[in-house]
């Protein structure tokens, strides 16, 4: 019985991609975020241009020297050890960025960039809201 429900859980999520794709616009769910967010990785080329809303916890990272950061919007997932994975996106904005571990809904559009030959994903915010009610943090599908 479990197969048969993650086989239709599975396919569910795959028609629900392909019907967003063909709208150049996929709403990343929470009851699908590992799954959704990975199906996008995997076919990036599908993707990009694509218009893409999330929410998720913000993040923020400093390089070493300093000079630069990278913001991302994520949850916790599968990862080696628990829960301990991060799935979601790299974001970049023109505008002021939220507090480290606030909840946003980001919204914008996929985007491919490169540095030093090795591509990367990430999206370009039209939007990004600090919201008040916090979603799951730690997602398994």
């Amino acid at each position: 019985m479990k197969k048969v429900f993650y086989i239709f859980a599975f396919t569910f999520a795959i028609i629900f991609t392909i019907e967003n794709l063909e709208a150049k616009e996929l709403v990343i769910g929470e009851r699908f975020f590992v799954t959704q967010t990975n199906y996008v990785y995997q076919n990036p080329k599908s993707y990009i241009g694509t218009e893409i809303k999330l929410e998720g916890i913000f993040d923020k990272y400093d390089s070493y020297d300093g000079k630069s950061s990278q913001y991302y919007v994520f949850r916790y997932g599968p990862g080696c050890c628990g829960n301990d994975g991060y799935v979601g996106f790299e974001v970049i904005w023109d505008k002021p960025y939220p507090k480290k571990d606030d909840w946003v809904e980001a919204q914008g559009t996929l985007e491919e960039y490169s540095v030093d030959r090795v591509k990367f994903l990430r999206l370009r915010l039209t939007s990004l809201k600090t919201l008040d009610k916090r979603g799951k943090e730690i997602v398994l599908r």
